[in-house]
């Protein structure tokens, strides 16, 4: 006999057991309930559980009863017709009571156990498989079949191994009502990311690294990264994302240590400063745009005087990589810090450049070099 939940009382009877039923037999006893030998159980309720209130199952020892039991032998019932156990109801006895002649007759028989449970945890109110008491018990809703609104009812959902109070079990961004699987992550190219995630993302679910970045699309997406698992180079610093962290540099920030110099550029990316030998190899670089530079963009009385100022220019960002090769850095800065002063568009004195691009990249530029020099060079 499978017995009931917690709430359920259970009597083990070994000696002969009267069930008697006052609602319908009309024996003159008084009160409801069971009789056996000199002891009478007449309690209105088991463990403040009220007999009206409770569903009764009664297990017999035997599946027959002798005929001395009743009066009339031709009224005797093989019990083998019945349910073993067997369901009395919140009638006790309307089961096992049964009329001859006008007259109701009660039976003797031997009983191994008496179950006495809770209307509450036989009555299932949504229809979803399960008794309001096991509802009460697992948290869920006994009036709404479907907690968890996933499209599965309570009941399915527990025999499935699915968690009835979690609209995704496994996690996955699938509903236990569609997934077909909602014990088990769907992950179809093993990237950490759900293929229903991936989806919605937009990444490839069977391509693990959707933008071959050597990062997979779940490192990318996951907030220790943040970065864009459908951009190689979300920082656009042209390092792609997977050799920025293989290189101990951000992924998120073009320029990892501050220093002014971009990660793909700097010698010394995870840490601020530069080379002597990315300063001079700058520096000459400056001089041999400024060649390339329009002359009119060059502020002077004519052509010829335009040209010479743009030779100017040039010579002097060479004679700054030559200070910094020979070690000199405080002339590399004085020499700079001249030609600063020659673009800066004060108008306080005339500028070897008019205001133009050229003008606003080459004074960021000598700025920048200044900056690194005086940062320490290494």
């Amino acid at each position: 006999h499978t017995k009931h939940a917690v709430e359920v009382c259970e009597y083990a009877l070994n000696a002969p057991f009267t069930f008697i039923d006052s609602y319908s037999s009309g024996f003159s006893n008084t009160g409801e309930g069971f009789q056996w030998e000199s002891n009478t159980f007449t309690a209105a309720s088991v463990n403040g559980i009220a007999f009206a209130q409770t569903y009764i199952d009664v297990e017999f020892a035997d599946n027959t009863y002798p005929a001395s039991a009743i009066s009339d032998p031709v009224d005797v019932i093989n019990l083998a017709m019945l349910p073993n156990p067997i369901p009395i109801g919140t009638h006790q006895g309307s089961a096992i009571s049964f009329l001859d002649s006008g007259t109701y007759h009660y039976v003797r028989f031997n009983v191994s156990a008496i179950s006495i449970t809770p209307v509450g945890v036989m009555t299932d109110t949504d229809g979803d498989g399960l008794s309001d008491g096991d509802e009460a018990s697992l948290g869920t809703d006994p009036n709404d079949p479907d907690t968890d609104n996933d499209g599965l009812n309570d009941g399915d959902e527990l025999a499935a191994g699915a968690n009835p109070l979690d609209p995704d079990t496994d996690g996955d961004g699938d509903p236990d009502g569609t997934d077909p699987n909602p014990l088990t992550f769907d992950d179809a190219d093993a990237d950490g990311l759900s293929d229903v995630m991936e989806a919605s993302l937009g990444t490839n679910p069977n391509i693990a690294d959707t933008d071959n970045d050597g990062l997979l699309d779940g490192t990318e997406v996951d907030p220790a990264t943040g970065t864009d698992p459908l951009n190689p180079d979300t920082d656009g610093d042209g390092v792609n994302d997977g050799d920025e962290v293989s290189n101990g540099t951000n992924p998120n920030n073009s320029d990892t240590d501050g220093d002014g110099v971009g990660d793909a550029a700097d010698p010394l990316p995870s840490e601020p400063g530069v080379t002597s030998g990315y300063v001079e190899d700058q520096a000459r670089l400056l001089g041999s745009t400024a060649l390339d530079f329009s002359l009119s963009v060059i502020d002077a009385k004519n052509v010829n005087a335009a040209s010479g100022r743009r030779n100017a220019i040039s010579n002097r960002l060479t004679a700054v990589a030559n200070a910094v090769a020979a070690g000199d850095y405080q002339d590399a800065v004085d020499q700079l810090t001249s030609l600063l002063q020659k673009i800066d568009g004060d108008q306080k004195q005339r500028d070897w450049m008019v205001l133009s691009a050229e003008q606003d990249m080459l004074f960021a530029e000598i700025t920048l070099l200044v900056e690194l020099i005086e940062l320490g060079l290494q």
